[in-house]
This record gives structure tokens, sequence and C-alpha cells, in this order.
């Protein structure tokens, strides 16, 4: 039960972490890639990433320990972070909004990569 608030806990910092960041970027005005034309592209980059990720996971949960899936979910982190942040830096010229979806990658990173040590405490 612990580890499900751990958990929890860490996508709202996450969650949080990113919005500020957003917010504080792109001050009053919001601009979407769906509003770009680039729309099709982040569609179907993210049917790509999520489908190959989906079969994937498959393989992972039949290989023995926690260290193919800490570096599954690293990965799938980092494809699909990458791919926004670079959606966003090249459809939202006027924005800055990447970075703070490069900060989210990087927590998230951290995140995945120390989650024994997290759950541990």
């Amino acid at each position: 039960m612990t580890t499900v608030f751990v958990f929890i806990f860490l996508f709202a910092v996450i969650v949080l972490i990113e919005h500020f960041w957003k917010k504080r970027l792109r001050g009053d005005e919001e601009v979407k890639i769906s509003d770009t034309p680039g729309r099709k592209m982040d569609f179907w980059g993210r049917v790509i990433i999520s489908v190959s990720c989906i079969i994937m996971l498959i393989f992972v949960f039949s290989l023995e320990g926690t260290e193919p899936i800490k570096w599954f979910f690293a990965v799938y982190f980092l494809l699909l972070y990458g791919f926004q942040a670079f959606m966003e830096w090249k459809y939202l010229k006027g924005s800055k909004e990447y970075i703070a979806t490069l900060t989210v990658l990087a927590v998230g990173l951290i995140f995945v990569f120390n989650i024994e040590a997290i759950l541990n405490l």
C-alpha cells in the first residue's frame, strides 16, 4: 500500500513541475501542437511509440528481475517525452515549452533509476 502512495506522490510532483514550468514559460498565451501543421505527425508519433511500447511490455514482463522493467520505463519515458519536446521545439516556435518537457523528462528518469531507493525510505 505504501508503494502506491509513493507512486501517486511522485506522479503528482511531476505533474506540478510540468504545470509550473509550462505556466512560467508560456505566460498567458496557450499554444497547442494540435493547432499547428504538426498535428498529424504528433498524433502518429504518439500512436507508434505507444503501440510499440505495449508490444515490448509483453516481452519485458516475461524477463526476471526488476532491472528490465526499470529500463523499459526509462526508454518509454525518454521516447514519449523526448518526442513531445521535439514537437514543441519544432512547431511551437514562439514558445519555450519544450524546456518544461525536458525538465519533466529529467525528473522522470531520475525517479525511474532511483525507484528502489525511494521505495526503501
